[in-house]
């Protein structure tokens, strides 16, 4: 009847162990998910900047082609200012990545 009861209590113990190894891999699964989502969010606002400034630079030499005109000054300080955005953004890009490729470092030590 004891060793029926220890056998239990083991069984017990490795359940509530196996459960907590569930709980952890999903919380895992659940953070490698976000990861990826912010990746490809950042990866996502990068390329529609980048995209709006050839847009804007492609009009720029049109306009260029057809007169020569003062508002020509602010559509390319529009596009040096978008130039910026891209810059900060990529630099973003890095720092997050940086950030995930360390905590994925921290969590494998």
């Amino acid at each position: 009847m004891k060793m029926r009861e220890a056998d239990l209590r083991s069984e017990r113990r490795q359940v509530f162990q196996l459960q907590n190894q569930i709980t952890e891999l999903e919380t895992h699964v659940l953070e490698s998910d976000f990861e990826i989502e912010s990746r490809t969010s950042l990866r996502k606002s990068t390329a529609e900047l980048l995209l709006e400034k050839a847009q804007l630079q492609s009009e720029i030499s049109r306009e260029k082609q057809a007169r020569g005109d003062e508002r020509l000054k602010e559509q390319e300080l529009l596009c040096k200012s978008l130039e910026e955005k891209i810059w900060k953004s990529e630099v973003e890009n890095i720092e997050t990545l940086d950030f995930y490729d360390r905590q994925e470092r921290d969590m494998q030590v």
